[in-house]
């Protein structure tokens, strides 16, 4: 195969990859992410569409408006039900369409196509596939995402299979780390340059070792080495010695997944005749999560689980005559008997699933009206799920809503809670799967504000599946009953609280965001913090505070900066000037030099505020989470911000230092306030710190992030002229830390140089002019 058609089916494949996980990133909440992913994804799925009519594919016009249609979705919900119901699967066709390959590469290895695109390889002679069917490159980045350890700097791998795994590991430690693989058959290693994606590493980034044994190698591996061993190599190795030492240093040393299903099948009360098939099929589905992992131990014990009512399920397709039930029968029958974990999950998600819901669409189906408000729909399981109408928005998935609460649970549930409460009733499936991650074990307090909703879970959704006494349902009319009454977990139905009324939304989204922010950014956190420690950098409390002019002055984004350029130029040398890297390319075009840069973001969309800055001359202050490429790649004067993560295990670490922290929290600019709160200026000024969203404008000209945004569904405040200005959560909380720490700091003469953001409580006002309006 010439290499430039595998560059071209890569591109496409690497596409439908990325949308799988916008859509896992979804059935998490975590919408910013999902969101973020997917416009940077947008343009590259245009030029799909455009290749699709060029190549004349069948289905290009449906893509098309596929695509445009997103534009009228609501919620994270309905994007991901989108892209994997149409979007992705005609991408997937698209593929097949113009793609075939099955090569006997030598006489042990056959190269084969997957329903992606990518390439997969299968071991002949052991019988065993090194990656997925389905999507290689997906199923390694699960993986790599469960055991990727953050504070290794290096990670020596043993199997390079087609590469992806070494990929995504390279990938998911945002290109920091140097990769060792050791793979005695360099065969291997030409076929994973060739067809696969080892050429995708970087060469300073990659070492190839040949010529060890497994046990050789594990001999080799430093404790301080990160370790990622191929469970499918592993499984296809032919020395019978050395496999079972490998495989015994995986069961003891790697973490893979946990138990998270009950032994017993519900017997459901649930008028709805199809509940306990479409639990059936989501217990597959988890099957094939803990495939995609390469869990054996649970997979196969699931599937011994489910494997009773699989037989009742094949039953029934038989008295009812369904065409499939002899290919499922076979199905199944091959599934029982394989020891190929990849294989069960690629047979699992490729056909069986797909044939039991084409079974279940064709039974009894549901959809109307219940009340003005809410709507019942079927799912393509079985289940049903439910539509506010007044939003818009669904509640749970209209694909499989149990498995979407899964999903869930498994990012945010906790052990170490002893109860937990939960906002949002919807029709119980992820208060469901609390009760099943937790084992039964604890106690459950449901807050919903719509007493209907409770009665619609009961009578149509599966609340009845949780004992009684351990679930308490509290029907509130204000949210506050709900927050102030957490004492331990809490779990947030963040569907639910889109479909709440504005005045509830906006009271529960502050406490939303902030608990919601761990989940989302925990892995980026940790990583950035490891990779700016090892830089090395001074705190600081290192600079010399008495070198510095004692008038500062803080420079935020907001819209009021442009009216204040001028007057910014012509006082560099003369204040001391503290900058938020969201304007720092736009003060150098102005010809103004800050004498100190703030960067807090932990995401790698912060890193166009630094890249190609030429100009030195700023000293850059790097929060413990920022971005590591930040501070890695700036050649400048830097040093460290010593805060608190929020992570037990870092923030024990970081009040180990004997630093004097810093506790803002959620916004740079706050950041820069209390540094020259800490480096003892006598006067700070505050530009375009608006906290608010002046006319709906988010930022300055020619910054990043400028954009215009609907007010109607925001927050409205008193601005610094007495008229209405509207804010969000976010600003709202950063608000409150400007006004705290002004408060408690004494002889600091504050001026607030903003003429159209927030009033804040212990400012001035500016005396002088500003330079445009």
């Amino acid at each position: 195969m010439a290499e430039r058609f595998i560059e071209e089916v890569y591109y496409y494949s690497n596409i439908i990859s990325q949308l799988r996980e916008v859509v896992e990133r979804y059935r998490y909440q975590e919408d910013y992410h999902g969101t973020l992913l997917f416009k940077r994804i947008i343009p590259k799925l245009e030029q799909a569409v455009m290749e699709c009519y060029r190549q004349k594919y069948e289905e290009a016009a449906c893509l098309k408006e596929r695509l445009y249609s997103f534009k009228d979705l609501m919620d994270g919900i309905s994007v991901a039900d989108a892209l994997e119901d149409s979007v992705i699967p005609i991408m997937e066709r698209w593929m097949q369409s113009w793609i075939s390959v099955n090569e006997q590469m030598d006489e042990r290895y056959r190269i084969e196509s997957t329903s992606s695109g990518f390439l997969t390889i299968k071991d002949v002679q052991a019988d065993r596939y090194l990656h997925s069917n389905s999507d290689p490159m997906e199923e390694a980045r699960k993986i790599v995402e469960r055991q990727f350890d953050c504070s290794k700097e290096v990670y020596v791998v043993w199997g390079c299979g087609l590469g992806y795994h070494a990929y995504q590991l390279y990938q998911i430690s945002e290109r920091t780390i140097s990769i060792t693989i050791y793979e005695p058959n360099l065969n291997l290693v030409r076929y994973a340059l060739q067809y696969g994606v080892l050429s995708w590493i970087p060469k300073e980034s990659l070492n190839i070792v040949s010529g060890y044994s497994g046990e050789e190698f594990l001999k080799n591996v430093k404790d301080t080495d990160g370790v990622f061993l191929l469970n499918s190599y592993v499984d296809a190795m032919q020395n019978g010695c050395q496999r079972d030492l490998l495989q015994k240093y995986i069961l003891d040393n790697v973490s893979l997944g946990k138990k998270c299903y009950l032994s017993d099948i519900p017997e459901t009360s649930v008028p709805v005749t199809f509940y306990k098939y479409a639990y059936t099929i989501s217990l597959l589905r988890q099957v094939v999560a803990y495939c995609r992992i390469m869990d054996r131990k649970h997979a196969r014990e699931l599937l011994q689980i489910v494997r009773k009512d699989i037989e009742e399920y094949l039953k029934a397709y038989d008295e009812d005559e369904y065409a499939e039930t002899d290919e499922l029968q076979e199905i199944f029958t091959v599934i029982f008997e394989l020891q190929d974990i990849i294989l069960i999950g690629d047979l699992l998600e490729g056909a069986a699933i797909p044939a039991m819901e084409r079974w279940m669409q064709h039974k009894e189906r549901v959809d109307k009206m219940l009340d003005e408000r809410y709507k019942l729909e079927y799912t393509e399981t079985g289940y049903l799920t439910i539509k506010d109408i007044s939003s818009n928005v669904y509640l749970h998935s209209k694909k499989d809503p149990m498995d979407e609460a899964r999903k869930l649970m498994e990012r945010q549930y906790k052990d170490i809670c002893k109860n937990y409460s939960v906002w949002g009733c919807g029709l119980g499936y992820h208060i469901y799967q609390l009760y099943v991650f937790s084992g039964g074990t604890i106690p459950i307090k449901l807050y919903e504000s719509n007493p209907k909703m409770v009665e619609y879970a009961y009578q149509y959704g599966v609340l009845s599946w949780i004992p009684k006494e351990l679930l308490e349902i509290n029907c509130v009319k204000e949210t506050e009953d709900f927050l102030n009454q957490i004492d331990d977990g809490r779990l947030f139905l963040n569907s639910y609280i889109q479909a709440d009324d504005k005045e509830q939304r906006n009271k529960i989204n502050e406490k939303y965001a902030r608990f919601l922010f761990g989940f989302e950014s925990e892995r980026n956190l940790k990583l950035n913090y490891y990779q700016n420690m090892r830089l090395g950098l001074p705190y600081v409390s290192a600079i010399d505070h008495t070198k510095l002019n004692k008038e500062m002055v803080v420079v935020g984004g907001g819209p009021s900066l442009d009216h204040y350029t001028d007057t910014l130029r012509c006082w560099q040398g003369k204040k001391t000037i503290i900058a938020a890297g969201t304007v720092w390319k736009k003060l150098l075009r102005a010809g103004i030099r800050p004498d100190f840069v703030v960067i807090m973001d932990p995401y790698d969309e912060v890193y166009p505020q630094v890249e190609n800055i030429e100009d030195t001359s700023a000293t850059l202050l790097l929060a413990l989470q920022a971005y590591c490429r930040v501070g890695k790649d700036y050649k400048g004067e830097k040093y460290i911000i010593p805060h608190l993560l929020l992570i037990d295990e870092l923030d024990e670490q970081i009040k180990k230092t004997g630093e004097t922290l810093y506790f803002s929290g959620g916004s740079v600019t706050v950041f820069e306030l209390e540094f020259a709160m800490r480096m003892f200026a006598d006067k700070v000024y505050l530009l375009g710190v608006d906290l608010s969203l002046p006319g709906g404008l988010t930022h300055a000209e020619g910054t990043e992030y400028r954009t215009k945004v609907d007010v109607s569904e925001l927050i409205p405040i008193e601005d610094v002229n007495g008229n209405t200005v509207y804010t969000d959560h976010a600003l709202i909380e950063s608000i409150s830390w400007f006004e705290t720490i002004m408060a408690e700091t004494e002889g600091i003469e504050y001026i607030n140089m903003s003429d159209v953001g927030a009033k804040l409580k212990g400012t001035k006002p500016y005396q002088g002019k500003p330079d445009r309006q």
